[in-house]
């Protein structure tokens, strides 16, 4: 019966990301112009001593135009009347999760290559549904060291077993929590709270660019200004008054090349 309750629970899981892909698919196009998928390190920067850990993305150095992302949350609010906060606030996420993990915006994540031996490496990527994926290689959730990309931040790192073992235990549970907290204050279904909650605030270069910063003790900008306050009341979302920031993947690659 447990069997078949977990099975049920991971196919519910799987038809939900499928459906997320498919209608962002259908209600917004990728701007393919900002992805670039031209670089290839499967074991690693050979200009870096080992271990070594990377942040990857497939975005082009420029920061993403977020009044397109404006227009299309105002888009969805003007459905319902003004003052129907409990209706805008939720048209507004699902057009929201839609697009952000339809991989329209890209992707980010972190690869630690213990050597130069292909494989050898573990990566750490957030997902729609899935939250924390460790060594993802599907197609949902690929954050392989064979995956392409288009930029990338390479640092020694001095003891790589114990860096995997605190990011696992000690970094990790705690991103997820507050994952998870911004991903219900937005109305976001959780799947897996120990995993963490993918949301548009809580996406996949906010998980890198603070896990990157965590680990490394870099200061690497993931985020670009977002005057949250100025929405909160059309879009139904009161918490976003103290939202000054949005972590985008075109943010992580344009301060990679600066």
């Amino acid at each position: 019966m447990r069997k078949n309750k977990i099975f049920s629970i991971v196919l519910i899981a799987f038809t939900f990301g499928i459906l997320g892909v498919l209608t962002a698919s259908t209600t917004v196009k990728a701007r393919t112009m900002d992805i670039d998928t031209s670089q290839y390190e499967p074991t690693g920067n050979p200009n870096v001593s080992y271990p070594q850990i990377s942040i990857r993305t497939d975005r082009t150095p420029e920061r993403t135009n977020i009044a397109e992302i404006v227009k299309l949350a105002d888009e969805a609010a003007a459905k319902y009347p003004i003052g129907d906060s409990a209706h805008r606030s939720k048209a507004v996420t699902k057009r929201l999760i839609s697009y952000f993990g339809s991989g329209s915006l890209g992707h980010a994540w972190i690869v630690i290559f213990h050597s130069n031996k292909p494989g050898d490496y573990t990566s750490y990527g957030f997902h729609e549904v899935f939250g924390w994926v460790k060594n993802g290689s599907s197609y949902f959730t690929d954050d392989s060291a064979g995956r392409k990309f288009a930029v990338e931040k390479t640092l020694p790192l001095g003891d790589d077993k114990t860096s995997c073992e605190n990011i696992e235990k000690t970094i990790m549970p705690h991103l997820s929590e507050e994952s998870v907290a911004i991903a219900r204050m937005m109305g976001v279904y959780v799947f897996w709270p120990s995993r963490g909650a993918y949301s548009p605030i809580g996406n996949c270069a906010w998980a890198a660019g603070n896990l990157w910063n965590a680990v490394t003790g870099d200061n690497l900008n993931f985020e670009q200004e977002f005057d949250g306050a100025a929405h909160a009341s059309d879009w139904g979302m009161p918490f976003l008054n103290a939202v000054t920031k949005i972590a985008d993947p075109g943010m992580v690659a344009e301060s990679i090349a600066k």
